[in-house]
C-alpha cells in the first residue's frame, strides 16, 4: 500500500512540475500576450491535457475490466 502511495505522490509532483513548465513555455510561446495571460492559458491547456489523458486511461481499464 505505501509502496503504490508513494509513487502515485512522484507522479503527482512531477506531473505539477511538469504543468509549471509547460505553462512557463507557452507564455514565451505566445508573445503577443502579457506573460501571466499567456501562463494562465498555458496552465488551461495543460489541464485539459491531462484531464483527456486520465479520463483515456480510466476508460481504458474500464473496458478492459469488462471483457474479463
Amino acid at each position: 500500500m505505501w509502496k503504490t502511495l508513494g509513487k502515485s505522490l512522484l507522479a503527482g509532483i512531477a506531473a505539477a512540475f511538469v504543468g509549471l513548465v509547460f505553462a512557463d513555455l507557452f507564455s514565451v510561446l505566445m508573445s503577443g500576450l502579457d506573460r501571466d495571460t499567456g501562463r494562465i492559458l498555458g496552465i488551461g491547456c495543460y489541464l485539459v491535457l491531462v484531464i483527456v489523458v486520465c479520463t483515456g486511461l480510466i476508460l481504458g481499464k474500464w473496458n478492459r475490466s469488462d471483457k474479463k
